[in-house]
């Protein structure tokens, strides 16, 4: 664990996600899901010790990939 800074701020953010499946057979499926997030963050880098110095404010906007997944289905 990095002991080195500390952050205090906020920080928001949200995402969506979607699939499809698809059948190849009659007993086999394949499943693809994507998800994307985004976020808004305002915070202070700081030293760890609660009297340090402050090392600048950092604010921005981001969007970030968030899920990626394929799973194989096999019915019983």
């Amino acid at each position: 664990m990095n002991h080195k800074y500390r952050y205090d701020g906020r920080c928001f953010g949200g995402g969506i996600g979607g699939g499809y499946s698809w059948i190849l057979g009659k007993r086999i499926n394949v499943e693809m899901e994507v998800g994307v997030g985004a976020g808004y963050a305002d915070y202070d880098k700081c030293g760890w010790k609660s009297n340090s110095r402050n090392y600048g404010n950092e604010r921005g906007f981001r969007i970030f990939p968030a899920k990626f997944d394929v799973s194989f289905n096999y019915l019983f």
